[in-house]
């Protein structure tokens, strides 16, 4: 069941629920796997759920979701990984990265995209993100 609250940042539940469905996954890799590959995976997807969650009760939010996205991009690397070594299935792999999964990945994406090559325009864009997850 997805968190659901009317004053929770709508990116934050999105990568809650993309975190839930990617422990679950985890849960299915071989023991060995789980251990070494599946830990760091989860504590990639964990930790941008604590920076979100602080993000959404803290002033430095550029800085908070600027360090998310630096882990999302870690975790994009290693889920490709994952899926090269047949941990995840093909349309797992297509869930998690090319947009059918509602997490904060593919919504910085959508929102960041042009903006990365100029930092200032990274900045603006940290900005609007603001809008969905408001003080």
């Amino acid at each position: 069941m997805a968190v659901r609250n009317t004053d929770t940042p709508v990116v934050l539940i999105k990568w809650y629920d993309f975190t839930k469905w990617l422990l679950e996954r985890i849960d299915n890799f071989p023991k060995n796997q789980r251990f070494i590959f599946g830990q760091r995976l989860a504590d990639y997807a964990l930790n941008v759920l604590e920076l979100l969650v602080e993000a959404a009760h803290s002033s430095r939010k550029a800085d908070l979701l600027a360090e998310a996205n630096r882990k999302i991009e870690m975790l994009r690397w290693l889920v490709r990984l994952a899926q090269g070594r047949a941990l995840l299935s093909g349309k797992q792999y297509e869930f998690c990265c090319q947009g059918h999964a509602p997490c904060l990945a593919n919504t910085i994406s959508s929102h960041c995209r042009l903006y990365l090559l100029n930092s200032l325009k990274w900045t603006r864009c940290l900005k609007s993100l603001n809008e969905l997850m408001p003080l």
